[in-house]
């Protein structure tokens, strides 16, 4: 009896030893370096490391498949975004990749938008200036007559700090820049104010004007999104065309994990302990997190809680959207058409409004999506903090159908101009997906530059250069852009010397 106590005790103080960080009773599988998310950055920084490390390179994705926001869904037999849609036509770089991939690229035709605004129906910002009387009657803001008003108070806002950065300083939330600016070039509060309202009312996105976005991060960011073009092409396919053929040229180099997300982070003797979410155990000497924000919050572990505490960290501005895709028997959209323009290029396919929570429409043009029998939508694509809690209480309070049901009512809203009204039938099929950050931008508190917070990601703790960040999450000069998450990887690559010649 007295050797079986013995025993007990022994086996009991084994169990809990090994509880303790940093021990296990497993043998540990090791990775010369792990990456951790399989979204477009881990994928892509696998794809240029996976001759240097082959085997030795293992990639770790928490879900049941790899691509992140770059997830295409299949509707009617085709895969519709969730998340990345396009590319830009002066995005050489990601265009240079495609190529690189074999992935086509289709050109659509230049279409029509239509705004439902303050209950008004139009198809140019100018359609609703009549409705700020102070602003129309101060007139233009610049000597070209065919300048936009909202182009002109761009403008406005990007020249006046770039002629005095200590602007975003002095007025580090970007709303009281905004009025600041525009005070001082109207010499009238009022008149500010419609500005502001109608300046916001003509932006497709509003999480900027409704989160504390700091002033000086975000025109660093609207001088990048200045160089691009109007026009966008789109992979045949969908946007996860490019995560299916990284896959493809890596998938037997190097090991890839599903389902096995990383719960902890340790110091281990040779190099860093990883837990997974599948219960498995990892020992790799360089460890690369190819995770944003949001999701490293998630992750325990003595150096993922200093990373948070970081300054850096803190600066990162999480923005949630909501995305709704639709399947149509048929284009019930065929007859909204701009009336002042009988060409082609009036068929509208983009609809949006800040009026209402069905606030970004969008039509599929690529042939492979706008020929097919069933006619896919994007119906919403909100970045919008109020709507978003409306749509997410929806959902689980009601489900698809209730969501459904008001997607319904509020395209009917949007696309009832009284020159084309319009009687929107019941989808086919409605899909939605929550993202709680679909980009981000940096908070007023920030006291860093977009670069300087991307140049801290690259080695977060200054004693643990084996340690990285990377992903578009970091690289907020080209938020909600998949070439954001190229570039911060090469970054990487490049500064930490990670790619060698075997």
């Amino acid at each position: 009896m007295l050797v079986r106590k013995s025993f007990l005790a022994w086996a009991f103080s084994l169990f809990f030893l090994l509880q303790l960080p940093g021990l296990s009773a497993e043998k540990p599988e090791k990775c010369e370096l792990a990456v951790i998310g399989g979204g477009p950055a881990g994928v892509y920084l696998s794809y240029r490391l996976a001759d240097s490390y082959g085997r030795g390179l293992c990639l770790f994705e928490i879900s049941d498949h790899l691509g992140g926001r770059m997830t295409d869904e299949e509707l009617g037999g085709a895969f519709v975004g969730t998340g990345a849609r396009r590319v830009n036509e002066k995005q050489d770089y990601v265009i240079e990749l495609a190529r690189e991939l074999g992935v086509t690229l289709e050109a659509v035709p230049q279409r029509s938008q239509l705004i439902f605004y303050k209950g008004v129906h139009g198809y140019a910002s100018k359609d609703f200036v009549a409705l700020y009387p102070r602003l129309k009657a101060f007139g233009p803001l610049d000597d070209d007559p065919n300048t936009a008003l909202d182009d002109e108070l761009w403008s406005l806002l990007s020249s006046s700090i770039k002629q005095d950065p200590e602007l975003g300083k002095k007025y580090p939330l970007l709303n009281d820049y905004i009025l600041h600016v525009f005070e001082a070039r109207f010499k009238d509060r009022n008149t500010a104010e419609d500005a502001f309202s109608y300046f916001r009312g003509m932006n497709r996105f509003q999480a900027e004007f409704k989160l504390p976005t700091a002033t000086a991060n975000y025109f660093e960011y609207i001088e990048k999104e200045n160089e691009t073009g109007p026009e966008n092409f789109y992979p045949k396919g969908g946007m996860h065309t490019f995560v299916k053929r990284m896959d493809e040229a890596v998938h037997d180099k190097i090991r890839i994990f599903l389902k096995e997300g990383l719960k902890q982070l340790e110091k281990a003797p040779e190099g860093y302990e990883l837990r997974t979410t599948a219960g498995n155990v990892f020992v790799a000497g360089k460890v690369v997190l190819a995770i944003p924000k949001v999701s490293l919050s998630k992750v325990g572990g003595g150096l993922i809680a200093e990373i948070r505490k970081a300054p850096q960290f803190e600066s990162i501005l999480p923005v949630p959207i909501v995305v709704i895709n639709q399947l149509w028997k048929d284009a019930w959209w065929e007859k909204a058409k701009d009336p002042n323009n009988t060409s082609a290029s009036g068929q509208v396919w983009r609809a949006w409004s800040s009026d209402s929570c069905v606030n970004h429409v969008e039509i599929p043009q690529e042939a492979y999506l706008s020929e097919r029998e069933k006619k896919p939508t994007r119906s919403v694509y909100s970045d919008d903090p109020n709507c978003n809690a409306l749509w997410t209480k929806l959902f689980y309070e009601k489900g698809i159908a209730g969501v459904e049901e008001e997607v319904v009512k509020g395209l009917q809203e949007v696309f009832n101009h009284p020159k084309h009204p319009l009687k929107v039938p019941k989808p086919l099929a409605t899909t939605f997906h929550y993202w709680p950050a679909g980009w981000y931008y940096a908070h007023k508190n920030s006291k860093y530059s977009n670069a300087e917070i991307a140049e801290w990601s690259r080695q977060p703790l200054k004693d643990h250069p084996d340690l990285m960040l990377v992903g578009e999450g970091y690289w907020l000069d080209r938020p909600g852009w998949s070439e954001g998450a190229y570039f911060s990887a090469d970054a990487l690559i490049e500064s930490r010397k990670l790619k060698r010649q075997k």
